[in-house]
């Protein structure tokens, strides 16, 4: 049972496109609110999230993107010890149950070098990422109006 809710034409559009096809690395190919997608054309802070028990996104896997994107991109990898509405969603609870790992890797780094140098937390990833997101909208990066058709 997916309890996130995703409108079923989303929710079809983003597997078909991102699993089934894998088109999020393939240059152009993949397009979303009327822009086609270069993964080595981003240059603005990157969140690579993975799970270790995830099934949707495995951990080494989220790392795999850092080798597609632009050079200069500040990336932070983030690893959690569960799946993606456990370890990422769900709000900070007294006595947490689950924790992360955080890492700055450098552009060439292989994904079993990160993780012995990543700084474990405890918790969810969602005060984190709060956090991270103050003061980085939507707006401050450069979109003038709110997704919508072409």
């Amino acid at each position: 049972m997916d309890t996130t809710r995703l409108p079923a034409a989303m929710r079809s559009y983003n597997r078909r496109q991102m699993y089934l096809h894998n088109n999020l690395v393939r240059t152009d190919v993949l397009n979303l609110a009327c822009e086609k997608i270069d993964l080595s054309r981003v240059t603005q802070p990157l969140y690579l999230v993975g799970c270790e028990d995830g099934h949707l996104v495995p951990g080494r896997q989220a790392y795999c993107v850092r080798k597609y994107v632009h050079a200069g991109t500040p990336v932070r990898w983030v690893l959690t010890t569960s799946g993606h509405t456990f370890g990422i969603v769900n709000p900070v609870v007294q006595s947490p149950k689950r924790s992360y790992r955080v890492y700055k890797p450098e552009c060439s780094e292989h994904s079993a070098c990160c993780l012995d140098r990543a700084v474990q937390h405890t918790g969810s990833l969602y005060a984190l990422i709060r956090f991270s997101l103050n003061g980085h909208g939507h707006f401050a990066c450069g979109i003038t109006s709110p997704p919508g058709n072409c």
